[in-house]
């Protein structure tokens, strides 16, 4: 047994050593934080923190040195409370004592974001865990699971899911514990972090073993070992574990499970359990060592005493030798300790009940979360739509607002044409008032120069004698255009003195004969019933009859001039 002897003493001096290791970064912390306060005491929780994956051990020590009590806001104390749980647990210091947490639950519980609430209820069940209060233990793991659905932390998931296992594998519960080991696998395989990859891969192969699914075992134990190795100690223990289900196969191995032993032993280092013992024993045993297998048995039934497992192999060996009554006896023993482990089995399987209503729980929180997500897009939608219909709206009046101000610029210049065309219209309306106003002086003038001539004719022959019969003369040129019925230089010299109105007689009416126009220009130059009825040979009667005829046939043509002709036709 001497492999022994040095296997107890290779870990005594590594013991010292992580002893030593611990005092050295402990004294370091003190000299580096022994003053500190305010915000020293956060840079401390900071350092902690960043060196608790890397460095637990130096975490742990860095806490060691803060000054709890002045960790004034209840925020600092809380962190410093997970803190202290996370180094303790990373430190494999499997503390029982719940008031460790307590403070950071409370806080987190009413103040944490949903990491702080997953960290500190895994933590938690930790706690609970190290004290074998599973049902407790797997509440805080559940509610750690629902807090992380939505978290990114894919490690930190697979370890919620990791410890799930752990507690069905206390409860042998395979397809539970199997089920979470591979969500953990899962996670940390997404993650990239090979180490835990690598453990919970062997982890998984041992679970598969104990449900006597030796292909599957199989094929993640060659994953397993194919790989480099992380951590020897849990290599070594992983073959242990094979070197043990060597002997449970249907065809037992047990040189190859003797030769695995000694390896994990020698080359890795590794600390046997007291069932890794009693394997090897029952080992030995079959391939004739009967001398080490004995004493194997009696060191361990010295340390361990009322062990089922350990009597369970000692009963394997006494069948092996055929010694009946013994391994009869050791067996009975055996099952009277087994009923008294099934008992506290079975007032842990509420456990799976335990577990099934925090998964509905967990379920029903996601649909909660589901349904807080449809009213937020519900909402969202609603906004959108709102948006929308304003939008809408507003486009709409502005398109009619934009239509009204087209519709207006029309009017607007529509209006500004006709006043245009108004203003055009009025500037030759003035233009032909200015020329009627010039033709009237013109007129006007010429009536007045024949009055001029027969003034200038009466003064020139004043005195004379005959000054009757050179006015005499003179009238008679001045009316001989009237009585020699000289038609057309009469209309021509109303034409002149009056815009060409017998020249749109005739052509208004066209019917009319020679006479009647003579009538029509007696009346315009203003002669009275006697003088027309004397130059046309007509009765003073024959006169108002024939003028009130014309002004009939006048009234019926369609003339822009007709009220103009009928102002002249007395």
């Amino acid at each position: 047994m001497q492999f022994l002897s040095w296997i107890f003493s290779y870990f005594r001096t590594m013991k010292l050593f992580r002893i030593f290791n611990t005092f050295v970064v402990s004294a370091f912390a003190v000299v580096a934080f022994s003053s500190c306060s305010g915000n020293e005491t956060d840079y401390a929780l900071d350092v902690a923190e960043n060196l608790i994956w890397t460095r637990p051990d130096s975490s742990l020590s860095v806490l060691g040195s803060v000054d709890t009590l002045r960790l004034r806001p209840e925020s600092s104390r809380a962190r410093f409370s997970l803190l202290y749980a996370m180094a303790l647990d990373r430190n494999c210091i499997d503390t029982a004592d719940i008031s460790v947490l307590s403070l950071a639950v409370r806080y987190y519980d009413r103040h944490g974001s949903d990491t702080d609430r997953m960290m500190s209820y895994y933590y938690l069940g930790r706690l609970y865990y190290n004290g074998g209060d599973y049902l407790s233990a797997v509440k805080c793991y559940m509610q750690a699971k629902e807090y992380s659905m939505r978290s990114v932390d894919l490690v930190f998931r697979g370890l919620i899911s990791s410890a799930i296992s752990d507690v069905y594998a206390q409860n042998n519960n395979f397809p539970e514990k199997i089920r979470y080991s591979k969500e953990a696998l899962d996670c940390f395989s997404e993650a990239g972090d090979s180490c835990r990859t690598w453990i919970t891969t062997g982890r998984l192969a041992s679970y598969y073993a104990d449900c006597k699914d030796w292909d599957k075992s199989d094929s993640l134990y060659s994953i397993f070992l194919s790989s480099p190795p992380h951590d020897t100690a849990v290599l070594a223990e992983h073959l242990f574990n094979i070197a043990r289900y060597s002997l449970s196969r249907p065809e037992p191995n047990p040189r190859q499970s003797v030769a695995i032993f000694q390896k994990a032993v020698d080359e890795y280092g590794g600390k046997p359990s007291a069932i890794d013992y009693a394997s090897f024993a029952y080992a030995l045993d079959n391939i004739g060592c009967h001398r080490a297998a004995d004493s194997i048995f009696s060191q361990l039934e010295e340390r361990v005493n009322g062990s089922v497992p350990l009597m369970i192999w000692k009963y394997r060996v006494l069948k092996h030798r055929r010694k009946f009554q013994e391994a009869l006896n050791m067996l009975e023993q055996s099952v009277v300790l087994q009923e008294e482990s099934l008992n506290a089995t079975l007032n842990q399987s509420v456990t799976q009940a335990q577990s099934d209503y925090f998964k509905t729980k967990s379920e029903m929180m996601e649909k909660d979360h589901d349904m807080q997500i449809l009213v937020r897009w519900i909402v969202v939608l609603l906004s959108v739509i709102g948006l929308f219909v304003v939008i809408t709206v507003y486009m709409h009046g502005k398109r009619k607002w934009v239509r009204r101000m087209s519709e207006m610029s029309m009017i607007n210049e529509e209006v500004s044409s006709r006043l245009s065309k108004e203003h055009d219209a009025l500037s030759d309306k003035e233009l032909a008032l200015r020329n009627l106003r010039r033709k009237y002086v013109s007129t006007y003038k010429r009536q007045y120069s024949q009055l001029n001539d027969l003034c200038v004719e009466y003064w020139e022959t004043a005195g004379s004698g005959k000054e009757k019969e050179r006015i005499y003369a003179k009238v008679k040129r001045l009316v001989s255009v009237i009585d020699d019925c000289n038609q057309k230089k009469l209309e021509r010299m109303i034409d002149e003195n009056l815009d060409g109105i017998m020249g749109k007689l005739r052509a208004d009416l066209p019917d009319a004969t020679d006479n009647e126009f003579r009538f029509i220009a007696l009346n315009i130059l203003g002669f009275d019933a006697k003088t027309i009825a004397r130059i046309m040979g007509y009765t003073v009667q024959s006169v108002y009859t024939k003028r009130a005829r014309m002004r009939a046939k006048i009234s019926e043509i369609v003339s822009e001039n007709k009220d103009f002709y009928l102002d002249f036709i007395g």
